[in-house]
């Protein structure tokens, strides 16, 4: 029996970090949100600040198998990701500010892969250009409508 005890230990040592070696990739589905937000766990993580968007999270085992899998922002003050309360298979990605950051891909509480994130400045809003005063009633410049002081 005492030998046993060592064979075991070493079996259940290696079931246990089976997780890492035999992890593949993960991707993303069922993107709800900021349509235009780039969620790409092996390309990168693209978005405008201010935006929103969520995603299942799915983590692919070499022998065809998948797995949920959790993402971990490196920092959270430029690109937060949280899990979402009703669905623990979904992640919500907030878009804090801009910046760059990582996020790491974790599954059984290890860190199994890296992806970069970036997060663009919000598109500049075009606004109308200052023009001259509007006109009044009789054509003049300010002034009350009967050309008095007003």
């Amino acid at each position: 029996m005492t030998h046993s005890a060592p064979l075991l230990l070493a079996t259940l040592a290696a079931v246990a970090g089976c997780r890492d070696e035999s992890y593949s990739y993960a991707d993303t589905s069922a993107q709800l949100g900021d349509t235009t937000a780039v969620l790409d766990l092996t390309g990168g993580i693209k978005m405008a600040e201010g935006s929103a968007s969520s995603a299942i999270v799915t983590c692919h085992i070499k022998d065809g198998d998948t797995l949920p899998g959790l993402l971990q922002s490196a920092d959270p003050t430029i690109l937060r990701i949280d899990t979402a309360a009703t669905d623990t298979t979904r992640s919500v990605f907030l878009a804090v500010k801009a910046g760059a950051t990582n996020v790491s891909i974790q599954l059984d509480g290890r860190t199994v892969g890296t992806v970069s994130a970036t997060v663009s400045a919000p598109p500049p809003y075009t606004l109308p250009e200052a023009g001259p005063p509007p006109a009044t009633v009789d054509g003049g410049e300010g002034g009350a409508p009967d050309g008095g002081a007003g």
